[in-house]
């Protein structure tokens, strides 16, 4: 491909970030504590963001990292069927993150920290710099509308989508795992995960596709001459412990649901509408994912009320796009 020239982030000042007493992150209105872990490779606590109004720091979540990383292989052979890996309980998340690599990994006037650890022996184990902090901007919209339709007025505003991420990369065997936890302005907090490396592959005699005598029972796709990539997944599961407003929550389920109009009450038929529901129980706040069932969850506080009388709530994995 065509070279590239060199790309570069300025901060004429500096960065807009601080990091105190080594793990208590300040940012615009948001105000955290990170740290390293060997399993999880890297825990956000206390995460608090500032009302814009009153000026008052209001908790959004207690705790929250990756609980666990399941990769099944899917190939019956004696010598496959059974790999199907714990990558954060049985190699460790933070203990696979090796060093991040400046302006590579992370980007110019990015913070690093280090991860203190246990090893076999009972002695300190140091991962340096295996997280870094920085701001970006990727070239985003935060927010911007320009109004039109009124005659003499030019208004237009736009603000670039600026945001704080908290980085690590664990190497676990061939793969490399990125994690972004990313907070913005807004209040929104969203996870990434990149999966980088080399693909963990099965030998085979075959050197081109036609050669398969049935194609059907392959257990992967062939890669190169006597490589097949077998077919797997990554399965990413992230302990998320909110406190929205402090600790009285409540988890609510929201179906878009399908309302047919009553008889002479419109020219038209049919509309959609949110219904809620609050999970009393464990039982209740059971999710099973459907693609023609669209719903969001939502964590709320029924204590803490706006002046419109809605609770305090953030909504948490939404399952449709909205305009």
């Amino acid at each position: 491909m065509e070279p590239i020239n060199p790309i570069s982030m300025e901060q004429p000042k500096g960065p807009s970030f601080r990091v105190e007493d080594g793990h208590t992150v300040k940012w615009a209105n948001w105000e955290l504590h990170l740290k390293a872990d060997q399993r999880a490779g890297m825990i956000i606590s206390q995460a608090k963001v500032r009302d814009s109004e009153t000026g008052e720091l209001r908790s959004v979540m207690y705790k929250g990292f990756a609980s666990e990383m399941f990769v099944p292989y899917m190939d019956p052979d004696e010598a496959w069927y059974f790999k199907s890996y714990m990558d954060a309980g049985e190699f460790g998340l933070g203990g696979t993150a090796l060093a991040l690599v400046p302006l590579n990994d992370c980007p110019r006037n990015s913070y690093y920290m280090d991860g203190v650890f246990v090893a076999s022996d009972g002695k300190p184990l140091i991962q340096s710099n295996m997280i870094c902090v920085f701001a970006r901007y990727t070239g985003d919209v935060g927010w911007r509308h320009s109004e039109t339709f009124l005659p003499g007025f030019n208004i237009r505003e736009a603000r670039p989508n600026v945001t704080l991420v908290a980085r690590i990369a664990a190497s676990v065997g061939n793969y490399d795992y990125i994690f972004d936890w990313e907070f913005q302005t807004d209040g929104l907090i969203r996870v990434k995960v990149g999966l980088s490396g080399m693909l963990m592959v099965k030998g085979t005699p075959l050197e081109n596709i036609h050669q398969a005598p049935n194609q059907d029972d392959m257990s992967g796709t062939l890669v190169s001459e006597n490589v097949i990539g077998v077919v797997h997944d990554h399965f990413i599961t992230f302990h998320l412990d909110l406190d929205i407003d402090n600790t009285d929550n409540s988890f609510v389920k929201v179906n878009l649901v399908k309302e047919e109009t009553l008889t002479g009450q419109s020219p038209r038929k049919s509309y959609l509408k949110a219904k809620r529901n609050v999970a009393a129980t464990e039982n209740d706040a059971k999710i099973k994912l459907k693609l023609y069932d669209p719903s969001e969850f939502h964590v709320i506080n029924p204590l803490k009320r706006s002046r419109l009388g809605n609770s305090a709530w953030i909504q948490d994995c939404p399952q449709w796009h909205r305009g």
